[in-house]
């Protein structure tokens, strides 16, 4: 498994300038909020284009549109550092996401925290996608078939159905 995608909270917390200014801040830790020890991936197959699809098919399972953020690492990173990697279904609206979709099991605090250093100090891409782009991009994902529009939440149906009737 090469690279893995996660999409984050705050971008801005990973970047250096903290307290110590070669330092990100300490906040950076809540864009690894773990669920039952757990941290969601996906598996980037197709390069910078997959690593997008997989961004936004996460937002697209959210109540609205908003702006895109996420990081791409290798996964070496994980396995290095003994976490193990277990294939699970994803919960976005495109098939094709979910399919891509892991679970680290972290486990402990001690773990998290160097996977946490371990993708701030060793990106290999960090992108941000404005929210007018996820809007056209969900759109053109739901026009060809990748997002099942049929598992849209219902906030985000509305929302699209009222910014271009006729979609849904």
């Amino acid at each position: 498994m090469p690279n893995l995608v996660r999409n984050l909270i705050d971008p801005h917390l990973l970047l250096l300038g903290g307290e110590n200014p070669s330092e990100p801040q300490a906040d950076a830790l809540k864009n690894f909020r773990t669920k039952d020890n757990k941290l969601s991936v996906y598996e980037v197959k197709d390069g910078a284009y997959d690593a997008v699809r997989l961004a936004v098919s996460v937002v697209a399972g959210a109540d609205r549109l908003v702006e895109v953020h996420f990081v791409v690492f290798n996964s070496e990173l994980v396995t290095e550092l003994g976490i193990l990697i277990e294939k699970t279904e994803g919960k976005t609206p495109d098939r094709h996401a979910n399919d891509q979709h892991y679970d680290l099991q972290i486990g402990t605090p001690k773990k998290l925290g160097a996977l946490t250093e371990a993708i701030i100090y060793n990106p290999l891409d960090i992108k941000r996608i404005l929210q007018p782009e996820v809007e056209k991009l969900v759109v053109d994902a739901i026009k060809d078939g990748s997002i099942d529009k049929r598992k849209l939440n219902s906030p985000m149906r509305k929302a699209l159905k009222e910014s271009h009737p006729g979609l849904l």
